[in-house]
């Protein structure tokens, strides 16, 4: 059965494999422990890891190179999915595994591009 969490510990889990380890995060990645989510407070956990170390990337990088730009979508993906875990209403996680399907499918577009386009930089 597919869930949430599976969703998007897929999504991350791409990042230990070509192409999208050419964004430089695959470490980063495994060492957040996203992998072996099991439930929404171990992902939680995660991106927040995750949206610091991108942070740290960004600033570490040229203002808008293709580095920076990744790092960037990166931190943005792991603020978005915090943000959508933590949500409470009533008492009861409302993140949905189609909205989280969708939000996978759309930032692995934008991720190819980016991982592209850096690519090319290189």
């Amino acid at each position: 059965m597919t869930t949430t969490v599976s969703v998007i510990r897929e999504f991350w889990a791409a990042f230990t494999r070509t192409p999208l380890y050419d964004s430089g995060f695959g470490d980063a990645v495994s060492t957040s422990s996203v992998e072996s989510a099991e439930d929404e407070a171990d992902l939680i956990s995660a991106m927040a890891y995750l949206h610091g170390y991108a942070d740290c990337a960004q600033l570490a990088c040229p203002f808008m190179s293709p580095s920076w730009r990744t790092a960037a979508a990166i931190s943005g993906y792991a603020s978005c999915f915090y943000a959508r875990l933590s949500d409470d209403r009533d008492g009861e996680r409302a993140f949905p595994v189609e909205q989280a399907t969708a939000l996978v499918g759309t930032f692995t577009v934008e991720l190819t591009g980016l991982v592209h386009d850096k690519r090319g930089a290189s």
